[in-house]
């Protein structure tokens, strides 16, 4: 989304209307700064004088004046402003957030973003992180990783020592898609950073955090001797830094990974210590409500799992506060297990539902977001293949005007040039290995963080399989019809969404492993036929093909390709006609030609942009079956045979899906 002036201040009046200052008399704090509202602003330097007058006003006084941030800021979009970076944006931003008004404080944050982004300005990255963190609550992991890849271009810029948050973040991304190796890495860099920060209480509070999260990504691979060390260490470092919401989380976390290995009196005693900081006088104002329900969930789940279930808080009271989808999964999760606990399953089925709902909506986000990610990462990746190739292109062009000019030299010239080429020769082919090195980790990036991403989507799904197999299958429950639907629904709607997965895994992995080789089509269309005998014996559709030739393939990847469009054919047929597909093919000098020709129901020449998208679905999924996922499988494994894959459709008439096979696959 670009952003103008107009619409940047239209989306700010959304925040400032909203809070309208309080009619008080100035006090003493107020009144010197306010002197400068009312004074010149017309250049860059007045705006200058205005954002430390206001961020004075805010940080010394608290005192919010909605109509003056306003005029400031709507000068600044006037005048393009590149003081982004002036302290007056983040101290409002504090503001907002410490008053607990955290969408106002977002909106804005993303306003300062998407203007930064427009104009090409430098904006502190923390802003960068501010958003990441709010993307992580939703699982939106695809504008998480990129608004954390931009704080850490944004401190390393600025030489910032807050790189430490970029690299942490950045490890929580790893750590929650289940990389666990790449997590640690970052974790531990980001440790590094902070131990070398000179503020005593701001080093403190970020090596708690970093040994806190190096604790927990221990604790999930099950290591319990590592995860306990560096629980202890980030409870000894928490107690010399000021953040007592950091604090509580980080006994809430050992708490539950305690209870968790069933060490309940080693958690008893952690529980004690943890009492007595969160009663203590000084910090039990300070609690933001978000951390305080996180350690009643923990203190709950620890006596959940001891049977002191009249201890424990009702999970309806613990979900009241604002909460991360993570932390909102796991109090569902209570609260299936402790209505389970009290004999009622009314109370555990609605909570089942409202997980359910969760992992719905955070597994079709994370869908969409997957795929953003994915074509991000691949065009970052294209791109560095056409600059190589373009950079490579024009070095060797230079070296053939030099190669030139030595022919038309004298002898002692040619042989020094030739020495001094070579040299520079050498030089070039270290600078294209590199590159294909910078090229080949991207793609090892992309296709390790895909891999992973679907194979961590699968668990909710199973986990919501899990409890609609048990609600079902509880003889003792007697269901109503009503009831029954909601369970069938849930199953249906769970295998779909496992289908999805599936399919998108597969669609990742394709060609992982695959060897070229000589590959006989007519065995391979003979295999397809085999495979889909059932529908067509269903449909009775005839298959014509004549005789078809070898060629140079990826076995595995090359049957897919046929099945998948057969398949679609018959799909697609229409309902009053059998179906008939033939397979043609015609030989160039470069490549294979082939055609896969039906009589379907055809598309409308609206949808043929579109057509070999991911889960791109033209028909109704009551209507006609499937993922939406076969024809982008078609079209990557054409790419694989540097090839092209292109459709001509007329609606009841038929489709006919052309593609071709390059002769020089390497």
């Amino acid at each position: 989304m670009s952003v103008t002036p107009k619409v940047f201040i239209i989306a700010l009046l959304g925040i400032f209307v909203l809070q309208l200052p309080a009619q008080e008399s100035i006090d003493t704090c107020t009144s010197g700064y306010l002197l400068v509202k009312n004074s010149s602003l017309t250049s860059k330097d007045d705006l200058y004088r205005h954002y430390e007058a206001l961020n004075g006003i805010i940080v010394d006084c608290q005192y919010e004046d909605t109509l003056w941030i306003e005029k400031v800021i709507h000068k600044a979009v006037e005048l393009e402003d590149s003081l982004l970076n002036a302290s007056f944006h983040w101290s409002y931003y504090l503001l907002l957030y410490n008053k607990e008004r955290y969408q106002d404080a977002l909106k804005y944050s993303k306003i300062l973003i998407q203007f930064a982004d427009k104009y090409n300005h430098p904006l502190s990255g923390d802003f960068y992180i501010e958003a990441g963190i709010n993307y992580s609550f939703k699982g939106d992991f695809s504008n998480e990783y990129k608004m954390f890849n931009q704080a850490i271009e944004a401190y390393k810029r600025d030489n910032s020592e807050n790189l430490t948050y970029a690299l942490s973040n950045l490890g929580n991304f790893y750590q929650g898609i289940g990389d666990f190796d790449k997590a640690l890495e970052l974790h531990h860099q980001a440790y590094k950073s902070a131990q070398e920060m000179e503020l005593e209480h701001v080093k403190f509070y970020n090596t708690t955090n970093k040994l806190f999260s190096i604790a927990r990504n221990h604790a999930l691979q099950n290591n319990i001797d590592s995860a306990k060390i560096y629980f202890k260490r980030a409870i000894v470092d928490g107690k010399k830094q000021r953040n007592e919401d950091l604090m509580l989380t980080v006994y809430a976390d050992y708490i539950l990974f305690l209870t968790k290995i069933k060490k309940f009196q080693k958690a008893d005693k952690v529980l004690i210590e943890a009492n007595a900081f969160f009663t203590d006088p000084y910090f039990s104002n300070k609690f933001k409500t978000e951390y305080i329900s996180y350690f009643k969930f923990s203190k709950s789940k620890l006596y959940l799992e001891k049977g002191e279930i009249n201890q424990c808080n009702l999970p309806a009271d613990l979900l009241k506060a604002e909460l991360s989808n993570a932390n909102k999964k796991e109090i569902l999760q209570y609260g299936i297990d402790y209505s389970i606990e009290k004999e009622d399953l009314e109370s555990a089925f609605n909570f089942s539902q409202e997980l359910k709902k969760l992992i719905n909506d955070e597994a079709e986000l994370q869908r969409k977001s997957a795929l953003a990610f994915i074509e991000e990462k691949q065009k970052s990746t294209q791109l560095l293949e056409e600059n190589y190739k373009l950079t490579e292109k024009n070095k060797n062009r230079e070296n053939f005007l030099k190669l030139l000019f030595t022919l038309v030299s004298a002898l002692g010239l040619i042989l020094f040039l030739l020495y001094r080429t070579n040299r520079k020769s050498k030089k070039l082919n270290e600078e294209i290995a590199e590159k294909n090195n910078q090229i080949s980790s991207q793609y090892s990036e992309l296709e390790r963080i895909s891999y992973v991403m679907t194979h961590d989507l699968k668990e909710p799904v199973k986990t919501v399989q899990s409890f609609s197999n048990l609600l079902a299958n509880n003889s003792e429950t007697n269901f109503s019809s009503k009831e029954e639907k909601i369970i069938e629904v849930i199953e249906n709607a769970s295998n779909g969404m496992l289908e999805s997965i599936n399919n998108l895994h597969e669609y990742l992995i394709l060609g992982r492993k695959s060897i070229l080789r000589l590959i006989n089509l007519n065995d391979v269309v003979k295999q397809v036929l085999d495979n889909l005998s059932g529908i067509i014996e269903e449909k009775k559709a005839k298959i014509v093909y004549g005789k078809l030739p070898e060629i140079r393939a990826f076995q595995k990847e090359i049957t897919t390709l046929f099945q998948n469009l057969i398949s679609n054919s018959l799909k697609y047929s229409q309902d009053h006609m059998a179906p008939i597909i033939q397979i043609k093919v015609k030989e160039t000098k470069e490549h294979y030609q082939f055609s896969v020709i039906d009589n379907g129901i055809g598309i409308p020449k609206e949808e043929h942009k579109n057509i070999f998208d991911l889960f791109n679905r033209l028909h109704l999924q009551t209507k006609i079956e499937g993922s939406g996922i076969g024809l982008t499988h078609a079209r990557k494994v054409v790419e694989m045979h540097k090839g092209k894959i292109w459709l001509e459709s007329i609606p009841n008439q038929g489709s006919k899906f052309h593609f071709t096979i390059s002769k020089k696959i390497s």
